[in-house]
């Protein structure tokens, strides 16, 4: 009986061990399979990984091929590619200049009034152009100078006749020596105007002694005959068309003070007759009556200016067109 029992024991024993042993390879093969397939997911994803990296590495490649064949294009290629040519440009600032310097000369001259007329600037244009530089640039010159001069000289005789007065009224003692000294200081700049005024006018007279030119036949007051804008810009299309226009417009626009001044001039000159009358009756001063001439000498000037101005508009205008 006893070896019934331990045959069977035995054989319990062998068959646990079979079971288990069967349990183990399984388990052993379960963890086997897991293994492999995260060996073989992190492949994959391993694999991907690197095929990515690789695709974009590629692409980065190709680009950076691709941005090698096109030229770079700096600050400096633009600002040469945009920036005009040195002919190019000394041509358009010659041009530029010219053109402001004709508009700001002439319209200087027809805003100013007197003897504050700079007439140097009103001449600027002429000087630079050998076309005309023939003697009526100076002869002009000279003419305005002398018109300057009989203007001055009429406002210096109004001013003596203040100065004369201020010196009675200050020994009267009805005024300071202030103001006295203020009259003489009035004085003695127009002094110094009238002398500046003779020494320019010497000055431009060398030209023409020099060259023996003689105008004494030139009309300054002589209109000449302008056709209208669109008359120069027809027939001179090859021409800078607000040049043209810039001449044309001065010359119109002196002519239009021209005629405003002459009127103006027409009523001084009847103040002053008025004038003389109550002068000689004993009912003004000649102090009153000197202020009268002044302001009719005054606008007298300023008519010869408007004067001058046209026929530097006409000549530009046809030293232009030659």
């Amino acid at each position: 009986m006893k070896m019934k029992l331990h045959k069977y024991i035995v054989m319990v024993s062998i068959c646990a061990l079979i079971v288990a042993g069967s349990f183990s390879s399984v388990a052993s093969s379960l963890d086997h399979t897991e293994t492999s397939e995260e060996i073989t997911e992190q492949v994959t994803s391993e694999g991907v990984s690197t095929e990515q990296a690789t695709v974009e590495q590629t692409a980065t490649e190709q680009v950076t091929s691709e941005q090698g064949m096109v030229p770079e294009i700096t600050t400096e290629d633009v600002t040469e590619e945009l920036a005009p040519t040195n002919e190019e440009n000394d041509s358009t600032t010659e041009t530029n200049t010219e053109q402001g310097e004709t508009s700001e000369t002439i319209e200087q001259s027809l805003l100013d009034e007197g003897s504050n007329v700079d007439i140097n600037e009103l001449f600027e244009v002429l000087a630079k152009d050998s076309d005309i530089q023939n003697g009526q640039y100076y002869y002009l010159q000279k003419y305005l100078y002398d018109c300057k001069m009989v203007y001055i000289k009429k406002y210096i005789e109004y001013l003596q006749l203040q100065v004369d007065a201020a010196e009675k009224m200050y020994e009267l003692g009805e005024i300071t020596e202030a103001t006295v000294k203020n009259y003489k200081s009035a004085k003695a700049l127009a002094d110094a105007e009238l002398t500046i005024s003779e020494n320019e006018s010497s000055y431009y007279n060398v030209y023409l002694q020099k060259n023996e030119l003689d105008y004494s036949d030139y009309d300054v007051k002589d209109k000449k005959s302008v056709e209208s804008i669109d008359y120069y810009l027809e027939n001179y299309p090859e021409l800078d068309y607000m040049s043209l226009a810039r001449y044309v417009t001065d010359y119109n626009n002196a002519l239009a003070q021209i005629q405003a001044k002459e009127v103006e001039i027409d009523s001084l000159q009847t103040d002053v007759a008025m004038a003389k009358v109550l002068l000689d009756a004993g009912e003004i001063s000649k102090l009153e009556y000197k202020e009268k001439e002044v302001n009719l000498a005054k606008a007298q000037f300023e008519l010869e200016q408007q004067y001058v101005a046209m026929h530097v508009s006409y000549l530009q205008l046809m030293t232009l067109c030659e």
